[in-house]
């Protein structure tokens, strides 16, 4: 093995301990399009984005429903529980490709005009949504827990049926470390709202933990270390500095 690459360096130690060298174990994150690297929306745009892009307001706690890009998600369930709070709290839901659940949501917005709630399909505008979001249900996707860490999002992890065996380090890192809070049912988002909402100080304090995991990153140099390799395999000498 010439390069290891992990995002935490819970991850990277792991592997050191298994027998890797340290020189080849690199911690290097996010694996984010270009465009989520770039595309990083300042305060005067998170509200205007907010407001005309999805029709919501900045006065209250947005909790994202995400969901993976075949659909599966809760979401019927969990808009209930959100909607208790429809004073202080508002949705942003997306249904991926699954076209039942779009149209259900849809259906139950129009029954419930006091909630706040906006609803796609399959987004490309994941890195905004979680921008402009207080807080994401979601399964253990590394690439979407990835994504939450950057923008600074706290997880509520959606462990209906069970965390899954490919989200199991994901999930345990982020308990075991920010004590990301972990739901099986609809009550479990009701016990994780009223202690936000009505602890005072008590989703700053969880914000704080999530947000002790995140790290800043060129994601250049993982670029430049995989396309060195090529060069350094060829025995070419590097068009930049190792």
């Amino acid at each position: 093995m010439d390069l290891y690459f992990s995002r935490t360096p819970t991850a990277r130690d792991y592997a050191l301990k298994l027998g890797l060298e340290p020189e080849r174990a690199r911690v290097r994150g996010h694996l984010m399009r270009p465009r989520s690297h770039r595309d990083v929306l300042g305060a005067e745009k998170r509200r205007r984005y907010l407001v005309e892009k999805l029709g919501l307001r900045t006065d209250r706690f947005t909790v994202l429903l995400g969901t993976g890009g075949n659909g599966a998600n809760q979401h019927l369930e969990l808009l209930p529980v959100l909607a208790e709070y429809a004073d202080r709290v508002q949705a942003i839901v997306v249904c991926g490709h699954n076209a039942r659940t779009y149209a259900e949501a849809i259906h139950w917005r129009a029954q419930h005009p006091d909630f706040s709630c906006f609803i796609d399909g399959y987004t490309d505008e994941m890195h905004r949504l979680l921008q402009v979001s207080d807080a994401i249900v979601t399964r253990g996707g590394t690439t979407t827990c990835a994504k939450a860490l950057h923008f600074r999002c706290p997880i509520i992890f959606n462990g209906y049926g069970s965390v899954m065996p490919q989200e199991r380090l994901t999930v345990k890192f982020f308990e075991r470390v920010a004590a990301s809070p972990i739901i099986d049912s609809a009550a479990g988002l009701r016990a994780v709202m009223e202690e936000w909402i009505r602890t005072p100080g008590a989703y700053d304090r969880a914000r704080f933990r999530f947000e002790s995991l995140r790290y800043e990153e060129d994601p250049t140099v993982l670029i430049h270390e995989l396309v060195g390799l090529g060069f350094d395999a060829a025995r070419l000498p590097r068009p930049f500095p190792a």
